[in-house]
């Protein structure tokens, strides 16, 4: 069968279609083996991609949990010692305050005017 010669970009390369016509270019005899094998190998091509998929998610996982374990480890240890810093100081000054408050109603009640006894 005679190949025609197509030309692009000036230079030429066997038709396409004298490719599909001659199937000179497959490798092997079609035979029946080759749905069963076709099969198989989609299958094989389905598995590999689903493993690729999962094993992209997998690796993103990780990578959240780490970032995740970091911000937590930084709440430990910067954020929560400020914050337990604040409330004793405010706890401080709450006592300070209620003492405060304690001495002024004491004045209060020793300076008042006693009833005279009997």
């Amino acid at each position: 069968m005679p190949r025609r010669r197509d030309a692009a970009a000036g230079l030429t390369q066997p038709s396409l279609r004298s490719w599909v016509r001659s199937r000179s270019w497959l490798p092997f005899p079609i035979t029946t083996a080759l749905v069963p094998a076709k099969d198989a190998y989609r299958d094989a091509l389905r598995a590999g991609l689903e493993h690729a998929i999962a094993a992209d998610a997998a690796r993103i996982v990780a990578a959240e949990a780490a970032s995740t374990n970091r911000r937590i480890r930084a709440l430990k240890d910067r954020l929560l010692p400020l914050l337990e810093e604040a409330l004793a100081a405010i706890e401080l000054s709450l006592d300070e305050m209620e003492r405060a408050d304690i001495d002024g109603v004491r004045r209060v009640i020793g300076s008042r005017p006693q009833p005279p006894t009997g």
